[in-house]
């Protein structure tokens, strides 16, 4: 009778507090953060604040010159999508969806002189 091993638990996801974790890292953000702005058309100075650097350093990252590590807080910002796309959102609506009718216009059952606060 064989006795069913259960896997090991995954191991932690990264915190990013080691240098050498986030040299490891670094570069892989890097790509995807370039990646993410050109599909989003964003601007150097957009893609540039949002990863909290400056322009340079962004369009040095662009241009493959740039050799160095990510802050814990800068790849804690690019392993984010869901904060990314709400960033985006709201830094260039025009990158984003309409939003839903719901969010434009109150709900049928209040009365049309209800003050709008949203």
């Amino acid at each position: 009778m064989r006795v069913a091993v259960a896997p090991p638990p995954p191991p932690p996801p990264p915190t990013f507090a080691e240098e050498a974790e986030r040299v490891r890292f670094s570069p892989t953000a890097v790509k995807a953060l370039l990646r993410l702005a050109d599909a989003w058309n964003l601007t150097g100075g957009e893609a540039a604040a949002l990863l909290g650097i400056s322009a340079t350093t962004w369009d040095r990252m662009r241009a493959g010159t740039w050799r160095g590590a990510l802050s814990q807080d800068q790849l804690t910002r690019a392993s984010a999508p869901p904060v990314w796309a709400w960033v985006t959102a709201r830094a260039a609506p025009s990158a984003s969806p309409p939003p839903p009718a719901c969010a434009t216009s109150p709900p049928a059952w209040k009365p049309s002189a209800t003050p709008r606060w949203w």
